[in-house]
Parts: structure tokens; sequence; C-alpha cells
């Protein structure tokens, strides 16, 4: 059918982006946190923290002895420990300001997690891996016991970062790159970064680790409060100009705005189709105005990405880049569990509004059956009206009974529909049959 044609047609391209769980720490092995079943990595609650409770005695332990990358005693001692303890003596280190009341000034072992970071590739590799989910249905047992090997580290970097690091509002660089090997597909197209994320400011540098298949991201600076560390000055490759981000366990609200995509193999440029995703994204799920409103040019893109998804319609995507930008707006529409759509914005966003719902006698009707056709892991639809807003009961049941069609034919269990500020002829509800 419909749907398995447009699978089909996206599975090149289907390898995902993962931007990585939440960790905390502690010592006591009590507070391991386990629900068994919360394995599709970018899906349902992943702000939820994990807790990981520390393997080993400290970071040197950590290093030489964990079980997925290590480096030698003397290796670790030379290249790392020597390394850092000459860096905290430097004037570098000096002029580093700490944020936090724990520590008056940046600490050789901080420097330490760095540099492990920026010049082992390897074993940098690695650890980056303990972030996210590497297997599907891996449970956060397995994910825990992965991260355990290296959670020294993973503390010790996420202090470097946020306590001594940069809040981005601050710098005077606005645009950041981020080179990815291959062309991936992303879950949101809000970057919030939970695992550990080298970006530069040069271009330049983040196509030389996209190579000729991959994608560069390019990325501009939203939260001011986000904060990066700036690499350059402890790492071996200085010219890359290095940046690293890595999430709090604490702030849903820390992202950093994707502006566009460049794909090394076709060099096309999908700025057009992430600003119009984006704004998409917001229009449903975030319910914001800091992007600014819908364009024309918004509303064609959303509305050709709609026709194309639709499993009863014919039409197909064939303009320039389609399969790589069809492919991204598959992974979008299939990791929407929650739409929330607040009335107050409808100015900002009109242009793609008109295209969610059914104008009538006496209003507008949310276009339930189009939006769970298009979204089948949607379990909740929540529309909020500015005022007392009197509902075409007629049209909505009508709208209901049509979706209630793809919700039997799809794998949910049921769909829950709120409505707030609104007038309904309650006696028709209470006798509608679905």
């Amino acid at each position: 059918d419909r749907e398995e044609e447009n699978q089909e047609k996206v599975q090149k391209a289907a390898a995902v982006y993962s931007f990585g769980l939440r960790f905390a720490y502690d010592d006591d092995d009590e507070n391991d946190d386990d629900d068994g079943d919360d394995s599709d990595d970018d899906k349902g609650n992943v702000n939820r923290v994990i807790y990981v409770p520390f393997k080993y005695a400290n970071l040197q332990e950590e290093i030489v002895n964990n079980q997925i990358w290590k480096l030698s005693l003397s290796n670790f001692k030379h290249s790392v420990v020597d390394n850092a303890n000459k860096k905290a003596e430097s004037d570098h280190a000096r002029d580093v300001d700490s944020s936090c009341d724990a520590y008056v000034s940046i600490t050789a072992e901080h420097l330490m997690a760095v540099i492990l970071y920026c010049n082992f590739s390897r074993l940098s590799y690695q650890f980056s891996r303990i972030f996210r989910r590497i297997k599907k249905g891996e449970t956060n047992t397995e994910v825990v016991t992965r991260h355990r090997e290296y959670a020294r580290w993973a503390q010790l970097l996420k202090e470097a970062v946020w306590s001594f690091g940069t809040d981005i509002g601050d710098s005077k660089i606005s645009t950041y790159y981020h080179g990815i090997g291959g062309e991936l597909v992303f879950t949101s197209f809000v970057c919030q970064f939970r695992g550990p994320t080298s970006l530069t400011a040069q271009h330049s540098v983040a196509t030389t680790f996209a190579k000729k298949h991959g994608i560069v991201l390019e990325l501009k600076r939203e939260n001011p409060r986000l904060r990066y560390f700036n690499c350059t000055w402890l790492s071996c490759f200085s010219n890359e100009d290095e940046r690293l981000l890595i999430g709090p366990d604490y702030d849903d609200a820390l992202y950093i705005r994707m502006c566009t995509i460049q794909c090394m193999r076709s060099e096309y440029d999908y700025g057009k189709f992430i600003r119009a995703f984006t704004l998409f994204n917001w229009c449903i799920r975030r319910a914001d105005d800091a992007y600014g409103q819908t364009t024309n040019q918004d509303a064609q893109i959303i509305e050709k990405m709609l026709n194309h998804f639709d499993r009863d319609n014919e039409y197909e995507n064939k303009f320039d880049g389609a399969e790589y930008a069809n492919a991204l707006f598959d992974e979008f529409r299939n990791n929407v569990q929650h739409i929330y759509i607040p009335m107050k914005y409808a100015e900002y966003y009109d242009t793609v509004y008109r295209l969610l719902f059914v104008e009538s006698a006496h209003g507008l009707v949310l276009r339930y059956a189009m939006l769970c056709k298009l979204f089948t892991n949607c379990k909740k639809i929540e529309i909020e009206y500015n005022c007392q807003t009197k509902l075409d009961t007629d049209v909505f049941l009508m709208e209901l009974r049509d979706a209630a069609k793809y919700i039997k034919s799809d794998t949910r269990d049921e769909l829950q529909i709120e409505m707030k500020n609104v007038k309904c002829n309650v006696d028709a509800m209470k006798k509608a049959e679905f």
C-alpha cells in the first residue's frame, strides 16, 4: 500500500542520528534506573535522567581497565596526565572562569577529560557511543552497563563544559558547523545534543568530517544559556577550532537551532526544507513564536510532504533533493507522539495552520483524520482555542469517524483528543458512534 511504498523509498537514508540520552552519576548501586522498555532512542520520555553508579574508583582506573577501549598506563600518564598538569599551569587555565562554587579554577582532572576526548579518536568514538542506544531494543540496564565503563570521564567532561565553559550567548561566534559521515536523518530539528558533540566555526573543517557521502549541519545559537568548552588550547588538532557541547541533565530548553543541512554527495542545500520542517515542528509540538512567521514557501513545502505521505493520495515528491527531504520528514513524523496546537499563535503560523483545519460555517475544525494518517505514532492531539469558541459538532464528528478508521488500522490502541475553550452540542457528542 501507499504507506509501505513510502517506507521503501526512504529506506536508503533511514540511518537515524541520535541526540543521546540523559545521565547523572551516583556512587549508590541501588539508584540504577531501569524500566527495561524505554528502548526507542529519541521517542518517549528521553528527558528522564538515567542514573549511573560508578564502577571504577577514579579516572585513571577507568581509562586503563575499562572493558570497551583502553589506554596503557604509560600512555595515559605521559599523554594525558603530564599534558594536563602542564596545561593546568598555563595562562589559558588561569583565564578559565568557574561558574561553580565547588571549583575555584579548572582542575587537572577536568583537563584530562577534555584531552582524552580531543586527542584520542578511537577512544573518543567509543566514549560517544555510551550516550545512546546502539541496538534496537537495548534496555536501560544494558545502556547503564556500557555507560559505567566511562562514567567518571563522562561526569568530568560535563563539569568541564558546565562549570568552566562559555555561554554561547557571550560568544562572538553566531554560526557553528557539525560534520557527519553519512546522510543521517533526525527525529527533531530542535537540536538538544545530550551526548558529547564537536562543533567548529570553520565550514571547511566540518566538510572534512562529512567527507564525500556525509552531511554538514549549519547551526545558529538560540538559547544564550547553552554552554560549550573551547578545546583549541588543549587539542592536538587546534586547526579544527573545536567547541564541545554536552547536554546537562536538568534543562530541556537548552537547544541550538538547525539552519540547514548540506549534502556532500549532491552538493544540495536543504535550508528551505529545514526552515519549513522546523516551523512545522513548532506549529504542532512546541507552540512558540520564537522562529517567526511561516511563509507561503513554508506552506507549499509542508503541503507537498502531507500529500506525499498521505496513504490515500497518489502524489509523489520528485523535486530536486526529494529523496533525502522525504526521509527527513518521514523520520520526524514517525517520532511525533503528542500534538499540541494553541490558537494564540495562529497569526504567526497562518499559512501552515490553513493546511491543518477544515473551514466550516461555524469556524475552524482540526483535520483529525489527516493528522492520524500522517502521524501514525501519535497518542494525543490537543488544541487550545483563544476564547470560548463554538465548535461545528457535525464536522468535528465526521473528522473523528474518519480518524477512527486509521487508528484501528494502525498499531495504536487509542488516541486521546483534548480541546480547551470550546462550546459544542453535548447531546450529539454523547450519541455519536465510531
